[in-house]
């Protein structure tokens, strides 16, 4: 479903949920904006490990199929996958049930995540919603355009399936939400599959709206997650093969100007081929590698209130780590919170810590405040700065003006 910062929600009565997710119990008067407190006290940082709420129920952390990333727009998340080297399918409510088309413009974000490799932002710059009312089910299905290719290095468009799958067909579901309904914040930010032979579920958590199904580990995708029923009824979904010709149509269209990459593409005559007796030349020189360095992968992160919630797996017990925050607007300002620290211990052989968004927000550029702040995490072990990796929080943060 799809997630904003804070506590916003869309219900549908009391049966079913989709977009930021349903909170049993919780009303619409509850929500604040992420920073209210500002002006008032302060909250006090949690005195324990972060409870991060991690993945599709019955999920696992995943960084197969690069094409599927995690979008954003209007503040809010959702999963989307490519399907041109320009155009990703999601689910229509991720776009609040309508169409866009804003060439130049930065509607959005789409990030992908190539394996073993940096995660990679992608202006939108365009959508349509093949849903125009706001109901889940079959018609909450979306294409986003973006302002650019995406090279094949960082991923390869899926297909869209023209049939569904028959029953017990194994389906591979993705998606970038929590582990835990009711609980609208809790986002890893992480990529999770679950693999199942085809029939009912109930298993999809905010976050996961817009993500595909795909028959099959290497299948197109047939569907993407829509919404759930709260009572137990199971997950709702918005077909891709029904409206199959209309979205590969609108995709063409968006696409024209950038071709499919060839993936296998023809290396020329080699040594063997009739008429060539000249030996290949042989490969440029390899430069070597720079000195190893270890460094520490960030686990997962998250914002909660007035603090983002950070945990990564050490490179020793001993180092000392230097932890960074940064915050980007729309417009390109950024500014950064940084400072070094050990980390405290999760108790699972990571570290954790919380860094202030009071303190980012002190530091982002007056212009900036009221705008959603795209924010993304480093840990550096010591001073070494050129071995940092960069995670991405997956909650936007708008400072108080």
């Amino acid at each position: 479903m799809r997630t904003r910062s804070g506590a916003f929600r869309w219900r549908l009565g009391a049966a079913l949920c989709l977009a930021a997710g349903c909170g049993a119990g919780v009303d619409d008067a509850d929500d604040e904006s992420t920073l209210d407190t500002l002006a008032g006290e302060e909250e006090a940082a949690p005195a324990g490990p972060p409870e991060f709420v991690e993945k599709l129920i019955n999920g696992e952390f995943t960084d197969i199929r690069p094409e599927v990333g995690y979008m954003v727009i209007n503040g809010g998340m959702c999963t989307a996958t490519l399907i041109r080297r320009n155009v990703a399918i999601t689910a229509a409510h991720c776009v609040e049930y309508r169409s866009a088309d804003s060439p130049g413009r930065r509607l959005g974000v789409l990030t992908l995540e190539p394996a073993g490799g940096a995660p990679v932002e992608f202006a939108i710059d365009g959508y349509k919603a093949y849903s125009g009312s706001n109901d889940p089910g079959v018609r909450d299905v979306a294409l986003l355009r973006l302002a650019g290719p995406v090279p094949a290095a960082v991923a390869r468009p899926a297909r869209l399936a023209d049939r569904a799958p028959q029953p017990g067909e194994q389906i591979l579901w993705m998606g970038y939400g929590c582990g835990r309904r009711g609980f609208h914040d809790e986002h890893s930010g992480r990529k999770q599959k679950l693999v199942f032979a085809f029939g009912g579920t109930d298993n999809s958590c905010p976050g996961d709206s817009g993500g595909p199904s795909f028959l099959g580990p290497d299948g197109p995708v047939f569907r993407v997650t829509s919404g759930y029923y709260t009572n137990g009824g199971g997950d709702i979904f918005g077909d891709a093969v029904v409206i199959r010709d209309r979205l590969n149509t609108q995709a063409d269209a968006w696409s024209a100007a950038y071709p499919d990459e060839d993936p296998n593409p023809d290396p020329g005559p080699g040594p063997n081929d009739e008429g060539d007796d000249v030996a290949p030349a042989p490969p440029p020189p390899v430069e070597p590698d720079g000195p190893s360095v270890e460094y520490p992968d960030i686990a997962q992160t998250y914002l909660r209130g007035q603090w983002v919630a950070l945990e990564w797996a050490p490179v020793s017990d001993a180092q000392r780590y230097a932890v960074l925050l940064m915050g980007r607007a729309a417009d390109g300002q950024w500014a950064y919170t940084a400072r070094f620290e050990a980390g405290k211990d999760t108790g699972r052989d990571t570290k954790y810590t919380w860094l202030s968004t009071r303190e980012l927000c002190a530091r982002m550029p007056a212009a900036t405040r009221g705008q959603a702040l795209y924010l993304s995490a480093e840990v550096r072990p010591g001073d070494e700065k050129s071995r940092a990796r960069r995670a991405p929080v997956p909650q936007p943060l708008t400072c108080a003006p």
